[in-house]
């Protein structure tokens, strides 16, 4: 089996068809699906707007690096869904060539590339007409080039425009499992010519220049960028983001009334405990810092990949504003790590006994499965009780939300044991 173009061109145009029939407008008045211009900041900004006389209409939603685009089109949701399928397709090809670098099949590479292409998850992203798919696009395209073993400059200008797609700092995390996913490529050897340490460690220190380099060079060329367009080409979104910095000073309002989404953690926390909020918002922030670089340290040179997806569930769960893109961020590249787990654990059954976990391993995967269906459907059924219908109760929603987290607690600790129990066997 080969990768045609009609499996890219059937999902793409599917979205595109879905947005013409309606569906963008229901999407987007959904927190969960369309953050650009729902999210917590930006919820700030239309409030500090709307009470200082001016039109929130003229604040952007969008990286300033695509304002001619969005002025362009007139800041339509059909233009906007065109470039996020293009960017969808594109991500589909990266996890394609993701595969194939990871000497996977092509009928496996094929697989992953239309689970991620056919999730519903990543088709409402699309259709809601968020720059989240941009940010998706990147960062597979990130993962594929450094599974290359030999475009690192490209994978760190890559994740540079991850972050610059209205990302935050926590994707620079992402770094270590694509740099240790490029040397693991480079150095596929034998034990018996297995390189020295000192020769490692110069191949190890090259490649994170390398990295370094392409994301500090493509970062400030989008910087300069984005300022020569935000101050020279529109002066009304120039005047928009001085009042927006102006209102994040002041903090004139606590914006205690935001609007809760799937999985937002630190929104429970600090309705429950109102005067902490400031503290839980620090920890939901400090956090993802500490646990990614625990896991990248522990378990990067074993599974690099599972590392990087390890480092999205992470992400996805202390998040302030988690979307569905969020979700897809990991779960697009899950199956390329279920799949390693199996290969590994299939050339270590040869040499050795069937472990005892083999059969738990199986069923653990199954349930996975139906708890993340589960808890999706509930906390959608939840969210329009709720906040849709009014009759719903409140403690129900937090309850999902809870739910949501520990099912993303479980994956995390699945894929780790799975990833130690291979380094233990080898």
């Amino acid at each position: 089996m080969t990768l045609k173009s009609f499996d890219i061109l059937q999902p793409v145009l599917l979205r595109v068809c879905l947005s013409l029939v309606g569906l963008s407008s229901l999407l987007r008045s959904r927190m969960e699906v369309s953050s650009p211009p729902t999210s917590f900041d930006h919820i700030q900004d239309i409030s500090f707007l709307l009470e200082s006389g001016t039109d929130p209409s003229s604040l952007p939603y969008f990286p300033a690096i695509l304002l001619p685009f969005y002025e362009g089109t007139g800041a339509k949701v059909l233009p906007a869904v065109l470039l996020g399928a293009f960017a969808d397709g594109i991500s589909g090809c990266a996890l394609y060539y993701l595969a194939l670098n990871l000497n996977f099949p092509t009928t496996q590479a094929v697989d992953v590339m239309t689970m991620f292409l056919w999730n519903p998850l990543s088709i409402a992203s699309c259709v809601s007409g968020s720059t989240d798919p941009l940010r998706l696009c990147a960062i597979f395209a990130a993962a594929a080039a450094a599974a290359a073993g030999t475009s690192l400059a490209r994978a760190g200008a890559c994740l540079a425009l991850a972050l610059h797609f209205g990302s935050t700092w926590h994707l620079l995390l992402m770094s270590i499992p694509l740099i240790m996913l490029s040397l693991r490529k480079n150095t596929k050897t034998t034990r018996s010519s297995r390189p020295s340490d000192a020769t490692h460690a110069t191949t190890t220190t090259r490649a994170a220049f390398t990295f370094l380099a392409g994301l500090i060079v493509t970062s400030a060329m989008l910087t300069i960028a984005s300022l020569y367009l935000i101050h020279n080409k529109s002066p009304t979104v120039s005047t928009t983001m001085n009042m927006r910095h102006s209102c994040r000073r002041e903090e004139a309002q606590p914006w205690s009334n935001i609007e809760p989404n799937v999985g937002l953690q630190w929104y429970l926390f600090a309705e429950v405990l109102p005067p902490f909020r400031y503290l839980y918002e620090y920890i939901f922030w400090a956090l993802p810092a500490a646990l990614c670089l625990s896991i990248a340290l522990r378990f990067g040179q074993q599974s690099p990949l599972g590392v990087l997806v390890a480092q999205g569930i992470v992400l996805c769960m202390l998040s302030r504003h988690p979307t569905y893109s969020d979700i897809m961020l990991w779960l697009g590249a899950l199956p390329l790590v279920l799949l390693s787990v199996q290969k590994e654990g299939q050339n270590e059954k040869k040499k050795k006994q069937p472990s005892k976990d083999e059969g738990a391993g199986k069923y653990g995967k199954m349930w996975l499965a139906v708890g993340f269906c589960t808890c999706l459907g509930l906390n959608t059924a939840a969210y329009e009780l709720w906040l849709t219908l009014g009759t719903g109760n409140a403690n129900f929603f937090y309850g999902m939300n809870l739910a949501w987290a520990a099912w993303q607690a479980l994956a995390l600790v699945h894929l780790l044991k799975s990833t130690s129990a291979l380094e233990e066997d080898a």
